[in-house]
């Protein structure tokens, strides 16, 4: 058995050595030494290698030293009501997977699609509402010589349905309507 425990310690500690050269020298390099070693103990290194992995850390983290800038560590918290968390394809997943750092699997972005569509409806709706509110009233034409008036506006008397006003409220336009006098 100690055999076996020597084995492994040689094996870790030649991917340790691996892992420190990668991070400072060219992947060619690094490429080049892996060759010369046997098929089985390429195999056993990789076993070796894996189970020093941290599964529960997203590959943008794994994968940070191979260039680009790490990204800030995401605290993953789980739901304190002892809830399971939302599978992919919800909404919950999709943002899960972006505090994580990754990006959102394939079944999160369809799961998203409904809401994006929402989104994007309420957003042209506004905007083609703030469109109208904020157009200008018609113009009548006017005989030669004549100025141009605007066209009265629907529910406002005197045509003044500005926005600080629905249309449908009467405007005062003297002191004895007020009074009643």
């Amino acid at each position: 058995m100690s055999g076996r425990r020597d084995n492994d310690d040689a094996l870790l500690a030649l991917g340790l050595q691996i892992a420190a050269r990668l991070r400072d020298e060219d992947r060619a390099d690094v490429r080049d030494s892996l060759n010369q070693l046997r098929e089985s103990a390429l195999r056993d290194l990789v076993i070796c290698l894996a189970a020093c992995v941290d599964v529960d850390q997203p590959p943008s983290v794994l994968l940070a030293w191979a260039g680009g800038t790490v990204p800030k560590p995401t605290r993953m918290r789980k739901p304190s009501n002892g809830t399971e968390l939302r599978p992919c394809g919800t909404v919950a997943a999709y943002y899960r997977h972006r505090r994580r750092g990754e990006d959102p699997c394939p079944v999160c972005k369809e799961g998203m699609r409904p809401m994006w569509r929402r989104l994007s409806a309420n957003r042209t709706a506004r905007k083609r509402q703030w469109a109208q509110d904020t157009a200008a009233p018609a113009v009548t034409e006017a005989a030669p010589g004549i100025a141009s008036q605007p066209a009265p506006t629907a529910g406002a008397p005197d045509g003044d349905a500005g926005p600080h006003r629905p249309p449908t409220e009467p405007r005062v336009t003297s002191i004895q309507e007020v009074c009643l006098v």
